[in-house]
C-alpha cells in the first residue's frame, strides 16, 4: 500500500511519528516543512519530502496523488491551505486529521466573513469525506455522538513502543515540567504566581518545555527571569524546543502539570472543550513517558492515563497536593503505576484496514 501524509504544523511531528508507526510496513511519503523534517524519527522507514507547491508532491498534482492508496492531511489552519484542500476534494477523497471537532463538524458562524468562509469550507470537506482521524478516544466518542455517519479512527498524538529511560537527578527537590508552547491558551502567569506565593520553589525545580508565542509568551518569559533572579530554580526557553532537547528534559520529570480552562474559544470564535471536542498534548506526554500529571478537575483525560492523573480544584489546592506528594513520598508509587501504562497495543489502531 502507498500512503502519503501532508502536514505544516511544526508541533505535530509527534503525531506524524505515531502515524508512521501505526501504518507500519508500507510505502510511506511524508510531505513536511524543514523544521518538522528535522524532528521525524530517523529510525522509521519513510520518505521525507520538503513541502513545496512547485514539485510533484504539490497538493495540486491530482494525477500524482491518485497513485496513492491512502492520502492523509493534517488539519489546515489558514484559509489559503483549506481552500487548496477544498480544490483537491473535488477530485479525490482523503483522510483528514481533525483536532477541533466543533469547528469542523458543527461550526458556529460569526460576523467575520473570512472566518465564515473557512468554517463553510471545513464543514463541506467533512460532508464529502466521511472517514476522519482524531488523536484521542474522547473526541472519537463525541464526534460519533453528534454525527453517527462519520467513521472515526484514533491515532494517539504521541505514543511510544520502546522502554524509555527516566533519569533521576541528584536533587532533594521534585522536578515538575509544564510542556507545550507558552500561549494565551494556558494560564501560565497565575500558575507561576501561585508557585511563588505558596513557597513551592523551595521544594520544586520547574521546567517550561515550550517556546513563547506572541506578547503573552514574552510576558511569561520575562516573569520567569524575575523569579529566577529571586532564587527560583526555573528552566525555560526563548525559542523552539527541538525533539532531542525536549526528551532530554522531560525524562527527568517527576510530575507534569498544566493549568487551563477546559472551555476554549478559538481565534475563529468557535467553542471547543478540552477532553471532549479537542485534546491537550499533556495527556499524551504523560502516557508516552510514563509520568503522572497534575490537571484541572473538570478535564476528562484520555482513557489510557486515568489512573495516573491527579486532579486539582484550584491553584491553592494544587499547592497542597504537591506538598503532600512530597511529604509522604507518594510520587514514586505514582510513577511506577504510570510506567505500567506506557506499553502500546498497535493492533487496536486499524487505520489501514479501512483505508478506502
Amino acid at each position: 500500500m502507498k500512503v502519503i501524509i501532508y502536514t505544516k504544523e511544526v508541533n505535530h511531528y509527534s503525531l506524524i511519528n505515531s502515524l508512521i508507526k501505526i501504518i507500519g510496513d508500507h510505502e510511506i511519503v511524508v510531505v513536511v516543512t524543514e523544521l518538522i523534517k528535522n524532528n521525524i524519527d530517523r529510525n522509521l522507514n519513510v520518505k521525507l519530502v520538503k513541502r513545496n507547491d512547485e514539485n510533484i508532491y504539490s497538493i495540486f498534482d491530482i494525477k500524482h496523488l491518485r497513485k496513492f492508496d491512502l492520502i492523509i492531511y493534517d488539519e489546515p489552519f489558514s484559509l489559503k491551505d483549506i481552500s487548496k484542500l477544498f480544490f483537491i476534494n473535488l477530485f479525490i477523497k482523503f483522510r483528514l486529521i481533525v483536532h477541533n471537532a466543533n469547528t469542523w463538524i458543527i461550526p458556529s458562524y460569526t460576523l467575520n466573513l473570512k472566518n465564515n468562509i473557512y468554517l463553510f469550507i471545513a464543514n463541506n470537506i467533512i460532508k464529502r469525506n466521511n472517514k476522519i482521524i482524531v488523536v484521542g478516544s474522547n473526541i472519537k466518542r463525541y464526534i460519533e455522538y453528534i454525527n453517527s455517519n462519520i467513521s472515526v479512527s484514533v491515532i494517539p498524538f504521541n505514543l511510544n513502543d520502546t522502554t524509555l529511560k527516566q533519569i533521576k537527578l541528584k536533587t532533594d527537590k521534585i522536578i515538575i515540567s509544564i510542556p507545550g508552547n507558552i500561549t494565551f491558551k494556558r494560564d501560565y502567569l497565575p500558575l507561576l504566581e501561585s508557585f511563588d506565593k505558596n513557597g513551592l520553589f523551595e521544594i520544586v525545580n520547574l521546567q517550561l518545555l515550550g517556546s513563547p508565542v506572541g506578547e503573552y509568551g514574552r510576558k511569561v518569559i520575562k516573569y520567569c527571569s524575575e523569579l529566577a533572579a529571586k532564587g527560583a530554580n526555573i528552566k525555560y526557553y526563548n525559542s523552539f524546543v527541538d525533539n532531542v532537547t525536549f526528551e532530554n528534559d522531560i525524562i527527568k520529570s517527576d510530575l507534569l502539570c498544566a493549568y487551563f480552562d477546559v472551555n476554549f474559544k478559538t481565534f475563529r470564535g468557535q467553542h471547543e472543550v478540552y477532553g471532549k471536542s479537542k485534546e491537550t498534548g499533556i495527556s499524551f506526554l504523560s502516557w508516552r513517558y510514563g509520568i503522572p500529571a497534575l490537571l484541572p478537575i473538570n478535564y476528562n483525560p484520555i482513557d489510557e492515563i486515568k489512573d495516573q492523573v491527579i486532579h486539582y480544584s484550584n491553584l491553592d489546592n494544587l499547592s497542597i497536593i504537591i506538598k503532600s506528594l512530597t511529604e509522604y513520598n507518594k510520587i514514586e508509587d505514582l510513577k511506577c503505576k504510570s510506567r505500567n501504562n506506557v506499553f502500546i497495543n498497535f493492533e487496536k489502531y486499524e487505520l489501514i484496514k479501512n483505508s478506502k
